[in-house]
This record gives C-alpha cells, sequence and structure tokens, in this order.
C-alpha cells in the first residue's frame, strides 16, 4: 500500500505524507455513482434555469408594480405606471 512512503527508517510518520496521500486518493477515485450524479444535477440544472429565470423576472415586475401603486398614491395625480 502506501506504508513505505510514510514511515522513514526510525520509524517516525509524517503527518504531512498521510494527508498528502490520503487526499490525493480522493481527489482521483470520482466512482461512477459521483459521475451520475454529476451529470444529472447538470441536466436538471440546465432544464430549470430558464424556467426560474422567467419566474423571477415576472415576480421582480410584480413588485415594481407594487412599489409604483405605493408611489402612486403619495404623488399628485394618482399612480403613474401600468
Amino acid at each position: 500500500m502506501y506504508g513505505h512512503e510514510i514511515v522513514d527508517l526510525v520509524g517516525n510518520v509524517d503527518p504531512l505524507k498521510i494527508c498528502g496521500t490520503w487526499y490525493a486518493n480522493i481527489q482521483n477515485e470520482f466512482g461512477i455513482c459521483g459521475w451520475i450524479l454529476t451529470i444529472l444535477s447538470y441536466i436538471l440544472i440546465f432544464f430549470t434555469l430558464p424556467i426560474s429565470a422567467c419566474m423571477c423576472i415576472k415576480v421582480v415586475q410584480e413588485y415594481e408594480r407594487a412599489v409604483i401603486f405605493r408611489l402612486g398614491r403619495l404623488m399628485p395625480g394618482g399612480a403613474k405606471g401600468p
């Protein structure tokens, strides 16, 4: 395994080498489940992003209308806007 890299001739253990080896193994072993979940996440984002963006724009327009109506009550001459 990796024991010969971690322990020196005297028997001292270098924690930096342990952490570096462990981190390198985690980085390289993504696995098939990881790839499937990543691809499904990208597909979900790809299909829901346009719908989410349209709904956000619609909500912003409704809030702008509420601000216009509120300011319209305070301004002389009534509401100015849709």
